[in-house]
């Protein structure tokens, strides 16, 4: 399989505009979506930087899309299976 030649300045510019949207719109009534808008993107800016050389990053796109499934998670009241929340919810 031939390796994709990514830019990582573009993608960087790409997490980091998709960050800004989410931060424009908290508190408002389209934060989930926005949110969920800001984990696919860094998700699939992730995938591309995967093994391209350039670890900060692949850390920037894990950071984000964390951070958009747990500021979800404070808004809708959900807990993911597996997060550490999910150990303090879960009963004996």
């Amino acid at each position: 399989m031939e390796k994709l030649k990514v830019d990582s300045e573009l993608l960087k510019e790409l997490v980091t505009a998709a960050c800004k949207t989410a931060f424009r719109h908290r508190g408002s009534d389209h934060e989930p979506y926005v949110l969920g808008q800001l984990e696919a993107t860094a998700n699939m800016a992730y995938v591309l930087a995967a093994g391209n050389g350039n670890d900060e990053l692949e850390l920037l796109c894990q950071q984000l899309a964390l951070d958009a499934l747990d500021r979800f998670t404070d808004i809708c009241g959900e807990v993911r299976p597996g997060s550490p929340r999910s150990n303090l919810t879960s009963s004996p």
